[in-house]
């Protein structure tokens, strides 16, 4: 018989133990008040938690250290596709630390077990020392199967050129983070490349790549924005599309973006063997649709330029200072360039460029909110978010068109209730644009 989900949130935990130093094998699940598995398209490894509420002193009677494995499996009724569920059986979590220890009665216990991917671990136990003459992209495959060693699926972003690199004795993922910031896209020419890790495995890839994905969920505030009769009846469906609470984040900062290099920028780029230079500049007016938006159809500038007339230029803001070596347009370390007549460092494609999306993207506005959970959902997903117009009036509802448009999920928190069957997500959503003309 197929599987029917009840409630909206409603989730089902299949495996929940822990895999001991020692060998041995133990159900939490009974005793576990809560879980909450951590994402951020910013960082390289999953983080998470569990509170468990121990009456059975399984601390000292299974020689618990903070040097476990966590196998873990959760999934909402209904889905069972590997894209759809939260699955750490095959690629268990490390547990490394053992926090807030403190008794809530007499013969029971709380605490809380840290946990995080096992790459983690890995990339500090371990240093890159090799040369590479190879594209970016399979450098970094290259890193995580034979250096890290991990089993997860990669998703890669193919990237432009081959390189000459050494890896002078550093952490693998210090050594990706590197190439990232120098990765340009074979497909579109963007530079805003990400490394993270979420529940489907690593990511290297592009704002661009990730903008161009279709909308993995609609939600919205209000019931009159649900419509519920449209729904076919279906207040489950209704409850998933709706926000639970939400708080508009604060970040726009115009000091602060024009000292980031967002409104504009210059390079300078200094050929040591020939003695010459050559300056660039980007403006985040004139270039603003020179890559993909979130929203390629609606995307609109954030700031006014008529008003940023008044202060001159902005390039100057920002100033970048590159050393290149190259003779007939040929760089020690891009010897190849795909079909392109030339093979310089292209510094001034990936510096200023990357310097103002990833200024913009972390400090322009953002929004924090609460929905039910759904396994499916992940950072690095785009969203369709709906918020209402301020005191909008319960006959005639109308969309704030400041707020309301695509978004990527930038930041996710699963917070899991084995005991009640509860999921509850909340997210940092963001965009890199306005939707209408300020």
């Amino acid at each position: 018989m197929a599987e029917k989900i009840q409630y909206a949130g409603e989730v089902i935990t299949d495996s929940l133990e822990l895999l001991t130093s020692s060998g041995s094998r133990v159900d939490i699940s009974e005793i576990t008040n809560e879980i909450n598995i951590f994402e951020d398209i910013f960082s390289n490894t999953i983080q998470g938690s569990i509170i468990i509420g121990d009456t059975e002193n399984i601390l000292t009677n299974f020689n618990i250290i903070g040097q476990e494995f966590l196998k873990l499996k959760i999934r909402t009724p209904g889905l069972t596709k590997k894209s759809e569920i939260i699955d750490f059986t095959a690629n268990p979590m490390f547990v490394y630390k053992i926090n807030l220890r403190a008794s809530i009665s007499s013969g029971a216990q709380m605490y809380e077990l840290l946990f995080t991917s096992q790459e983690t671990i890995k990339n500090q136990l371990m240093r890159v020392s090799k040369s590479y003459k190879d594209s970016i992209q399979n450098i970094v495959v290259d890193i995580m199967r034979n250096k890290i060693k991990t089993d997860k699926d990669i998703f890669i972003s193919g990237t432009l050129g081959s390189r000459k690199l050494i890896a002078p004795n550093v952490h693998p993922f210090a050594f990706i983070d590197k190439l990232k910031r120098e990765s340009i896209s074979a497909v579109n020419g963007s530079t805003e490349f990400l490394f993270y890790e979420n529940k489907d495995g690593y990511h290297f890839t592009s704002l661009s790549s990730l903008y161009s994905k279709p909308a993995n969920g609609e939600f919205n505030d209000g019931d009159d924005a649900l419509d519920e009769d449209k729904e076919g009846g279906s207040s489950i469906i209704a409850s998933f599309k709706r926000i639970i609470e939400y708080s508009i984040g604060s970040n726009k900062d115009f000091v602060v973006n024009v000292v980031g290099g967002m409104m504009g920028s210059q390079i300078t780029e200094h050929n040591i063997y020939n003695k010459s230079y050559e300056k660039t500049n980007y403006s985040y007016f004139n270039n603003f649709n020179d890559h993909p938006r979130i929203d390629s159809t609606e995307s609109k500038q954030v700031y006014n330029d008529r008003i940023i007339e008044d202060f001159g230029t902005l390039i100057k803001s920002n100033i970048k200072l590159h050393p290149t070596s190259s003779v007939n347009n040929l760089d020690a370390q891009h010897y190849e360039d795909g079909n392109t007549v030339y093979a310089t460092n292209r510094a001034k494609d990936w510096m200023l460029h990357r310097q103002s999306r990833i200024t913009e993207l972390n400090n322009s506005s953002f929004i924090n909110m609460t929905v039910h959970g759904i396994t499916n959902l992940k950072v690095g997903d785009i969203i369709e978010a709906n918020f209402p117009v301020v005191g909008n009036d319960h006959k005639d509802y109308k969309i704030d068109p400041f707020l309301s448009g695509r978004y990527l999920i930038s930041k996710l928190r699963h917070t899991i209730s084995p005991a009640t069957k509860t999921h509850e997500i909340n997210m940092q959503i963001v965009r890199d644009c306005g939707t209408i003309d300020i």
